[in-house]
């Protein structure tokens, strides 16, 4: 079988033309879009008559998965850890496969944790602006101010922290490895509003309380919207960090956000040549096991 793989997000994340060996009959042909496509015509266009659709962040939903402009479609792949971009039960509707790329980013994402702690820890922005947008260098010789919590206290080291853990999956088990192995305190919270079921876990309002980091390594859903607001926010210490290592978790008005000292970027934590090479070799392992599923169908996982 001839097939016709479009790779809808190559702007973002590039399959090279080489990079499936599939096994015979298969033959394929890959059509890559290098800019983004943003409009749902131009989207259900760009997978007519497609038998193989690789994405990242381009949606295909609604007429895109349409039998009369997909009827040849029968594997979708989420070149990402999860499939939101993605209408699963239209697609499963019609016996489409969806698969996604599981824990390709976690030592990225673990390492950009760590960026974002001491960013804030060390108040990096703020020394950077204020050196760059006043006049205090010249006239000090010292912005050590800029350092200071809101108690005027200078910074914490890596020792003295207690980091608190909510969710210890793949990337919550690396973040808790780097952080021991650079002398910190390690707390793993329990399931808000249960018991710690396991000695190794600590209740979530616990850690809430004794955590001067507290990271959320949970994904998003239904059960996690909203796991950290006002509440929560009021019982950490005044001190304490809070990075949120995954998708957004906070529910926090305008109000309280006006208060808040924000470290944002820009949806990057995943993003390094580790992540890519891992995406590709997923992307390659699922495609070669679908042609090839007598040996074993790649589930979504």
């Amino acid at each position: 079988m001839h097939h016709k793989i479009v790779a809808l997000d190559a702007w973002n994340v590039l399959i090279p033309p080489n990079l499936l060996q599939l096994p015979g009959p298969h033959t394929y042909e890959l059509i890559s879009h290098t800019t983004q496509l943003t409009s749902a015509e131009d989207i259900q266009n760009a997978v007519r008559d497609a038998t193989i659709v690789a994405t990242t962040i381009t949606p295909i939903q609604g007429t895109a998965l349409d039998v009369n402009n997909t009827p040849n479609l029968q594997l979708i792949v989420a070149i990402a850890a999860g499939t939101d971009c993605i209408d699963t039960d239209r697609a499963a509707a019609r016996g489409i496969k969806v698969v996604n790329c599981p824990n390709a980013n976690t030592e990225t994402v673990a390492n950009h944790v760590l960026a974002m702690y001491f960013a804030g820890r060390r108040h990096l922005i703020r020394a950077h602006n204020t050196m760059l947008r006043t006049d205090e260098w010249p006239k000090k010789y010292s912005l050590t101010f800029a350092l200071n919590d809101p108690e005027g206290r200078p910074p914490m080291t890596c020792r003295d922290e207690t980091v608190g853990i909510v969710g210890y999956g793949a990337i919550g088990r690396r973040v808790a490895e780097l952080c021991r192995a650079l002398g910190m305190n390690v707390l793993v919270a329990a399931r808000k509003g249960s018991a710690p079921a396991s000695p190794d876990r600590a209740p979530f309002s616990q850690v809430l309380a004794r955590s001067t980091v507290l990271v959320l390594c949970v994904p998003r859903g239904p059960d996690t919207l909203g796991l950290i607001s006002a509440p929560e926010l009021q019982a950490m210490p005044r001190h304490a960090l809070l990075l949120n290592g995954d998708s957004p978790l906070l529910r926090v008005d305008a109000a309280e956000a006006d208060v808040l000292n924000l470290v944002v970027t820009p949806h990057v934590a995943w993003c390094s040549t580790t992540t890519f090479y891992n995406y590709l070799q997923a992307f390659k392992r699922h495609v070669e096991d679908w042609c090839g599923r007598d040996v074993g169908v790649v589930e979504s996982q």
